[in-house]
């Protein structure tokens, strides 16, 4: 399955051939939260902290129809769901600094705390 951004398509033919698409590839698709979904990979989960302060945007609108979240008596919250791709999730942690906090996996707190780094970096030169 390829991604296309439509500004960029100048030519289009018609071509009467379908391209067979798995149920679970479509299943997949249904969870899947912006562009950066990669549908050939398995997904695997994530669990974010959400500040009591910005709880109510969390609770209005979900991040992903697969997401499961927990209000802790402080009024924060604990989000489960399960994404293919850091880049699914990076932008919005990024986003909500200091208010969204990733708890799991490692892998992905050290992928945020990479891009923080450098743009550190970046405001420092």
């Amino acid at each position: 399955m390829k991604k296309f951004y439509l500004n960029n398509i100048i030519d289009i033919k018609e071509v009467r051939q379908g391209e067979s698409v798995s149920e679970e590839v479509l299943g997949r698709l249904d969870n899947a939260l912006n562009a950066w979904f990669v549908p050939e990979a398995k997904p695997f989960m994530v669990r974010l902290w959400v500040d009591s302060k910005v709880a109510k945007y969390f609770k209005r609108k979900k991040i992903s129809p697969n997401q499961h979240l927990d209000e802790n008596k402080d009024g924060s919250l604990d989000i489960t769901l399960h994404i293919t791709s850091y880049m699914e999730i990076a932008p919005l942690v990024l986003k909500w600094i200091p208010s969204v906090v990733v708890l799991e996996p490692q892998e992905l707190k050290d992928f945020i705390k990479k891009r923080v780094r450098e743009y550190l970096g970046v405001l420092e030169s």
